[in-house]
């Protein structure tokens, strides 16, 4: 019996910091102040002839598309007068392998919760 409690105590642990690493990704995913924050570090507005608030809304809807069921992720701008699709097909390939993953980290949090429930019960 003393056993199993330690093994159920350390698997808690890890659950618990399997939450903190899992939530810290979920609130990164999903702030768009640090997409904009990375925007201006890198001069993206400068660089690409897209003004700051166009591509804020493309976060906006790179967010919505990691929270989705929707593929593929297609997302127009304006540059200028005229409409591009931000992201080549490469592009949208690899957004595609990063929700993925998002996904997962999802899972994984979820997974963690639900154990650190079962062990507080």
């Amino acid at each position: 019996m003393k056993v199993t409690q330690i093994i159920a105590g350390c698997l808690a642990v890890i659950a618990l910091l399997v939450v903190l690493f899992t939530s810290n990704v979920r609130v990164a995913v999903n702030e768009v102040a640090l997409y904009a924050s990375g925007f201006d570090k890198y001069h993206a507005s400068e660089n690409t002839g897209i003004s700051r608030a166009e591509l804020v809304r493309a976060a906006e809807e790179l967010i919505q598309y990691f929270n989705s069921n929707d593929e593929p992720v297609r997302i127009e701008v304006l540059r200028g007068d005229q409409k591009i699709d931000l992201f080549t097909q490469r592009e949208v390939l690899h957004l595609a392998d990063v929700k993925d993953l998002i996904k997962r980290v999802y899972s994984w949090q979820m997974m963690a919760l639900g154990y650190l429930a079962f062990f507080v019960v």
